[in-house]
């Protein structure tokens, strides 16, 4: 949404988009570029309870080749190279440079290959099957060698996402444990909340079921929350951010990268 004075305002997606009472402003090169909803820790707790429950039976009950059509359908939407409802994709990019101070053509990159990401997301799963086939997603026992029986299961229900703000493509990381049937809550960076709603939208537009995709605006402890609360999470940040999950098994910490 863009209320009259041209500053966005960001909503959290949860079943619903919802404005929330308190925001946050970002301040971005120019001035301010957006008005930014923060997600409350009771949505937060719910958010994750629908996504390991509702979500995940409902990913588990899709065919894949179906769910992997639907986020290939969003991939499309995210490049205008479908139907959209989305905000053309120059004046997304333009949230981004403003916000982050990204060059341009950096964020256009990145963000074409987030699209390219959902749109091959076959190929990755092809890739990290046991079989090399997709069938395995729906079937998850299968015979190896004709005599062995093996099993290719979930280990988790839900992942949380703490994302950065300095990189659209990384996106499709999340994306893809979406794509194998895990429901997914991000937390995006203050900086750059645009890529993580766009691509709520794109996904909940091409028949993703809403209930597996959540993205929750927040301040640091509400990334926190995702990782205690989520079976797995995903943390990118500098050392502030990360230092209080390095050790813990069930999240995998990125950062920070000092180049």
């Amino acid at each position: 949404m863009a209320p009259a004075d041209g500053v966005t305002t960001v909503p959290l997606l949860s079943g619903s988009e919802r404005d929330t009472i308190e925001t946050e402003t970002i301040e971005g090169v120019g001035g301010p570029v957006a008005t930014v909803s923060r997600t409350p820790q009771v949505t937060a707790l719910d958010a994750v309870e629908t996504a390991s429950s509702d979500g995940f039976e409902a990913l588990a009950s899709m065919p894949i080749r179906e769910l992997l059509g639907r986020v290939a359908d969003a991939g499309r939407r995210l490049e205008g190279l479908g139907p959209t409802d989305l905000q053309p994709a120059e004046a997304y990019h333009d949230q981004v440079v403003r916000g982050t101070g990204l060059p341009v053509g950096w964020v256009r990159a990145s963000a074409h290959w987030l699209a390219y990401g959902l749109r091959h997301a076959a190929e990755a799963l092809r890739a990290q099957s046991p079989t090399g086939g997709l069938d395995v997603y729906d079937d998850l026992a299968y015979t190896r060698e004709r005599d062995v029986g093996l099993a290719f299961t979930p280990r988790v229900r839900s992942l949380g996402a703490v994302m950065p703000g300095n990189d659209p493509a990384v996106y499709a990381w999340p994306a893809l444990a979406l794509a194998s049937k895990i429901p997914v809550v991000i937390r995006p960076s203050d900086r750059d909340p645009f890529t993580a709603i766009r691509l709520g939208r794109a996904l909940v537009a091409a028949g993703v079921p809403g209930s597996a995709v959540h993205v929750l605006p927040g301040d640091r402890s509400l990334g926190n929350t995702l990782c205690r609360e989520c079976d797995h999470a995903m943390v990118f940040g500098g050392d502030s951010t990360t230092d209080p999950h390095r050790g813990d098994s069930a999240v995998e910490t990125y950062g920070s990268g000092e180049s």
